[in-house]
């Protein structure tokens, strides 16, 4: 599921830069659907520990200290 979610995260950035400079409405639509979809996986890496039993590996993958 949170690869699939990175993916997003990197399609939409695709969108924000191909269309910076001949639709920034598009482009600010991307980037107002990368903030809502960076909250989510930064919700779902903070409850990963509690579900894996306390394993902080599932986060230290995707966002490493």
């Amino acid at each position: 599921m949170i690869e699939e979610m990175i993916a997003y995260q990197k399609e939409l950035w695709d969108i924000v830069m191909a269309n910076k400079q001949s639709n920034p409405m598009a482009s600010i639509r991307a980037i107002e659907s990368l903030h809502s979809l960076t909250n989510d996986i930064a919700r779902i890496v903070d409850l990963a520990p509690s579900m894996a039993g306390g394993d902080s590996a599932t986060s230290s993958q995707y966002f490493p200290s």
